[in-house]
């Protein structure tokens, strides 16, 4: 017998259109917390309801009770669900992390009394602050699909709040990380920050940001300028480290650091020119060997970004368990480390997960 957890995760999305600004709140701790946030800042809630085997056997009570209670859902398993592969795919991924706060919760309180889920036989749903139903989307969806039920979920809760005569509330100054275009200053300010912490791929993404949505030779384009060449000194600082590691004969350790200017720089000219170096190196006969070797080191940065999807949605079991696997198998990875970094963090989150509380 599989005992698995059920996971509620409740994310808060912005009415606004998609592309719009947002807003980075306090991640929620309860449904009420987090209804509370959503009326408050004029937001919609999704609601994702994960729930594996119950510890019964499957020809039990346990899949009886799927069919009549209407907060008992079966799924593939208690990790690696298609819902949760959709949220860590690279085109879902940006626009989770941009428009939505998240809180996971173990399982639900059985006499929350939460509306969205009295009817409705799906396990993710879009819904009003108040519980009311506004679109419901199978666990299996993919990017594109998920995409448009969130603009159709969006666009029935400003027909709602119009007819109710409501108008979403005023939003408070947005967190520059959430998006840098709407305050360049300030995220050119914290890209400064982060560039000086060595924290380069954070610092990477918002300059380039500024620099996509800023006029050219505006103060804030060349400012952004400024930023990107000083990310481009440290970028080159790694590059001679490579070259060094090669003159040394060291070549996986070399392969290693371009690939580190190639992911942490992504976006800037340093970046393709770390890429087509490490190509070209790999490339030649006598690297054969190495290069085949270091090939399947490589994957170790795929599965950082599918932990990082993970992670960006708090599914903090399923993120630790990914990141734990980069340490195990690619110990000799630079990823490494900040995988052991983010596994360790993954774990404490999920040390104590809340309980749905009862609802007014």
């Amino acid at each position: 017998m599989k005992r698995h957890a059920a996971t509620v995760c409740i994310a808060v999305l912005l009415f606004g259109a998609l592309g719009a600004g947002t807003v980075r709140a306090a991640v929620p701790k309860t449904w009420t917390e987090a209804a509370r946030e959503a009326a408050k800042a004029g937001k919609i809630v999704l609601v994702i309801y994960r729930e594996g085997k119950t510890g019964q056997s499957d020809d039990d009570s346990s899949s009886r009770n799927a069919s009549t209670n209407p907060r008992s859902y079966s799924s593939t398993g208690s990790s690696g669900l298609p819902i949760t592969t959709t949220l860590s795919d690279k085109e879902v991924r940006p626009l989770v992390k941009r428009y939505c706060v998240t809180a996971n919760f173990r399982k639900l309180d059985e006499g929350s009394g939460w509306k969205t889920f009295e009817k409705q036989d799906s396990p993710v749903v879009f819904a009003m602050p108040d519980g009311t139903f506004l679109r419901g989307i199978s666990t299996d969806a993919n990017p594109e699909q998920f995409n448009a039920a969130l603009k159709q979920a969006l666009e029935k809760a400003r027909e709602l709040a119009k007819d109710a005569g409501n108008k979403p509330a005023a939003q408070p100054a947005a967190d520059p990380a959430a998006n840098p275009a709407d305050n360049p200053a300030a995220a050119l300010k914290e890209a400064e920050a982060l560039t000086k912490s060595g924290r380069y791929g954070e610092a990477v993404r918002l300059v380039k940001a500024v620099m996509d949505a800023a006029e050219a030779d505006s103060p804030d384009a060349k400012r952004a300028e400024r930023v990107a060449k000083a990310l481009t000194q440290e970028a080159e600082k790694i590059v001679r480290q490579a070259e060094g590691l090669l003159s040394a004969k060291k070549p996986l350790a070399a392969f290693r650091q371009f690939d580190e200017v190639i992911h942490l720089f992504a976006g800037l000219p340093v970046a393709d020119a770390a890429a087509k170096r490490l190509d070209e190196l790999m490339a030649q006969p006598i690297m054969e060997d190495y290069a085949a070797e270091y090939a399947q080191e490589r994957v170790a940065y795929d599965l950082y970004e599918k932990a990082m999807g993970l992670h960006d949605s708090q599914f903090w079991k399923d993120a630790a368990a990914r990141f734990q696997e980069i340490v195990d198998k690619y110990p000799q990875s630079p990823v490494a480390a900040r995988a052991a970094e983010r596994a360790e963090f993954c774990r404490k989150q999920g040390t104590e997960p809340p309980v749905m509380p009862t609802i007014d």
